[in-house]
């Protein structure tokens, strides 16, 4: 890895308990209300084993954890979105089946690869990688269990082509933060428009087709980030805010349900059900 990547690697990975703050400030609970919607599910690293340098880090799974939501997902019928699924159901009210998720992955760990790709592919599963342009190298990398690595373009169009992962933005090189918010929110709207468009270069540069979604770093956003987006022609947006996706939701403004180490099965599948219990409003900051 070049010194640029080690340096950005050092960086998110300093950076990954501060993201977690803007999740927390969202609260504990999820908004409810009753209408169709679609349960986002955001995953970020998968782990073989416990191990004690990810002991406190709220985005590392084991894989044991990811193939125990897996299967709960296949024995109770969950239909897995794909990206223009979502996109269907907002801008043209498409009906999707009641137990609908999208499952997605930020940030394009190699663990996606290595792990859960397999898993997915077995069972006929859908999901969204969203990938950091800049940390993302020519040929494999290799793996590290016990650290992190990026997929490769290689990886990316072996899992494109399967029709089993999708791709979409998570900036080209905007994941780290500026003071104390991320770097998004104080970016001048040019250059964040210039970071997409670079970002769409590049995927076009190896073969992928433009991305249709953006997962923000950290989940920030403000009126120029998403005017950037529309100009780079983003159809949707994933936050971190904790919340389900319903017809009439902001397409460039959706919530998901973060998936952290150590829930039991029993709380996975509230957070499934969860959006069609106890009424209450869409697209609200929890507190």
């Amino acid at each position: 890895m070049s010194s640029r990547m080690s340096r950005l690697a050092d960086r998110v990975a300093a950076l990954i308990l501060i993201a977690m703050l803007f999740v927390l400030a969202s609260g504990s609970s999820l908004p409810r209300r009753k209408d169709p919607f679609i349960a986002v599910l955001a995953y970020h690293h998968i782990i073989a084993e416990p191990m004690a340098k990810w002991e406190n880090n709220p985005w590392a799974i084991t894989l044991d954890q990811f193939k125990a939501e897996m299967k709960y997902l296949k024995d109770n019928g969950y239909y897995t979105a794909s990206l223009k699924d979502v996109s269907d159901f907002i801008y043209k009210r498409k009906n999707l089946p009641e137990k609908t998720v999208l499952v997605t992955f930020d940030d394009s760990y190699e663990s996606s690869y290595v792990y859960a790709y397999p898993i997915l592919k077995a069972y006929k599963f859908k999901a969204a990688v969203f990938v950091i342009g800049g940390m993302t190298p020519e040929e494999n990398p290799p793996f590290d269990p016990e650290g992190l690595s990026w997929n490769s373009w290689q990886e990316i169009n072996e899992m494109s082509a399967s029709g089993v992962m999708e791709f979409g933005s998570h900036t080209y090189e905007a994941h780290y933060f500026i003071g104390d918010q991320p770097a998004l929110l104080s970016l001048e709207a040019s250059v964040i428009e210039n970071d997409f468009k670079t970002e769409n270069e590049l995927f076009a540069r190896h073969g992928n087709s433009s991305p249709v979604a953006v997962g923000y770093p950290y989940g920030a956003f403000n009126g120029k980030v998403i005017a950037a987006a529309k100009k780079q022609g983003y159809r949707l947006g994933v936050t971190v805010r904790q919340g389900y996706v319903y017809r009439n939701s902001p397409p460039l403004n959706l919530s998901r349900i973060s998936i952290t180490p150590g829930q039991s099965i029993t709380e996975f599948a509230g957070k499934l059900a969860g959006g069609n219990s106890r009424g209450a409003g869409n697209g609200t900051m929890l507190k």
